[in-house]
């Protein structure tokens, strides 16, 4: 989670050095075509869905085992942001994804 959260953000994997990103040009655009604050919708997700995995136990088996109702609610916390990225933040950048099976069948 904390690679996707540096890569939407731009933060460099090797240093705190930022640059242009995701979160960037979503910014732009908001400003550019007066939308809603997706970037900050994104990462608001992102703290929530932290908060409830920091929560878990380091031993994921052990978690299911013991208390599987804290994992389902980490992750119903990432799919939230699942659908901000993959829907939202496309339709936000014009990014038109066919979901067609090419197998060649």
């Amino acid at each position: 989670m904390n690679a996707a959260i540096r890569f939407f953000n731009g933060t460099s994997y090797q240093s705190d050095a930022s640059g242009l990103s995701l979160k960037s040009y979503l910014d732009y655009l908001m400003t550019v075509n007066e939308t809603e604050d997706l970037s900050s919708m994104i990462n608001d997700q992102f703290d929530a869905a932290q908060i409830k995995a920091e929560a878990l136990n380091d031993n994921l088996a052990l978690q299911v085992e013991m208390d599987n109702g804290k994992m389902l609610e980490a992750y119903d916390e990432l799919q939230k942001n699942v659908v901000l990225l993959k829907v939202d933040m496309l339709q936000a950048l014009n990014v038109k994804v066919d979901f067609v099976d090419a197998d060649g069948d």
